[in-house]
C-alpha cells in the first residue's frame, strides 16, 4: 500500500496432549476443573500481506495478555512497514515503541479509550477525522514487559490521527468504528483507503484457521513442551512452503493472491 507493506498481528491457542509437563508449562483454563481439560497453548504470530506468509510465531500461556507479547516479535518489523492490529494491541507503550522503529501502526481504538472518546477534543481535519494527543500513562502497565529504562525513554505524548465510520456487522446490524493511526497526513493516505486496509486485517483470523484446521494443529500430539514447540515451528514452514507455491501459481495465472484457496 503506497509502498508500505502491510503485516497484521494477532493471537490463538492450541491444544495439548494432557501430560503433567505440559500442564506445568501450559495449563489448562482456570475455569476446568483437573482432569477435565487439555493443557492449552497459547500463540502469536505476524502475517505479512505482500506475500500471505508468517513472520514468525511465539508461544506461551494462553493467559498472557496479547499486547505485552508483542515485544517477542519485535524483530519481524521494519521502519516502512504498516502494522494492523485489533484494539488489545491499541496501547500507547505499542504505538510509541512502533513509531520509535518508524513502523506506522493502524488499530481500532482500545475500548477504554473508546468509553472516554470526546469528538470534541482535539484538531478537526475532516467530518470523520481528527488529531489528538495521547499522554504517557502515569504508570507502566503491571503486564508490560518493559524494563523500567525503556519505558522512561518512551515520548512524553505523541499525535495519533482517530477516523471514525459506520459500518455493517456480521448481522446486519449498523455500528460504528473508531481507528487510531499514526499516519498523520490525511491528505496522502485518505481515511476510506485505511479502513478498508484495516478490513483486510481480517484475513490473518481466515490465515489462523488455515493453521489449526487445514493443516490439523488445532490439537498438537505431542508429550512434552519442546516437542510441541518444533511442531509449531514446522507447521510455519509448512505453511509458508504451501503459501510460496501459491504465490508462484498466482503470479503464473495473473490472478490475485488472495483469491488462491489455501486447501485448493
Amino acid at each position: 500500500y503506497r509502498g508500505h507493506i502491510i503485516k497484521s498481528i494477532d493471537g490463538s491457542s492450541m491444544a495439548a496432549d494432557d501430560t503433567e509437563a505440559n500442564q506445568i508449562q501450559y495449563p489448562q483454563p482456570t475455569s476446568q476443573k483437573p482432569g477435565c481439560g487439555f493443557p492449552v497453548m497459547g500463540i502469536m504470530g505476524v502475517l505479512n500481506h505482500a506475500h500471505g506468509g508468517w513472520e514468525d510465531f511465539v508461544e506461551g500461556q494462553q493467559s498472557a495478555h496479547d499486547a505485552p507479547i508483542y515485544r517477542k516479535l519485535l524483530h519481524c518489523f521494519k521502519a516502512g512497514d504498516i502494522l494492523c492490529g485489533d484494539r488489545a494491541f491499541c496501547t500507547y507503550e505499542l504505538k510509541a515503541t512502533m513509531n520509535s522503529m518508524g513502523v506506522d501502526t493502524l488499530m481500532r481504538l482500545h475500548q477504554a479509550r473508546h468509553r472516554a472518546l470526546d469528538w470534541r477534543k482535539g484538531k478537526r481535519i475532516g467530518k470523520h477525522q481528527r488529531i489528538v494527543t495521547w499522554k504517557k500513562p502515569a504508570k507502566q502497565s503491571a503486564s508490560s514487559t518493559m524494563s523500567a529504562e525503556e519505558w522512561t525513554q518512551l515520548p512524553e505524548e505523541m499525535s495519533i490521527r482517530l477516523i471514525r465510520f459506520h459500518y455493517q456487522d456480521r448481522n446486519g446490524c449498523k455500528r460504528r468504528m473508531v481507528l487510531a493511526t499514526t499516519l498523520l497526513d490525511h491528505e496522502t493516505y485518505n481515511w476510506e483507503e485505511l479502513a478498508t486496509l484495516f478490513a483486510q486485517r481480517w484475513d490473518i483470523e481466515l490465515r489462523l484457521r488455515d493453521v489449526k484446521t487445514t493443516l490439523k494443529m488445532e490439537h498438537l500430539r505431542a508429550k512434552k513442551p519442546e516437542t510441541l514447540r518444533k511442531n509449531l515451528i514446522m507447521s510455519l514452514i509448512a505453511y509458508n512452503l504451501i503459501k510460496a507455491s501459491s504465490q508462484e501459481a498466482a503470479q503464473n495465472a495473473g490472478e490475485d493472491l488472495r483469491l488462491i484457496s489455501f486447501k485448493g
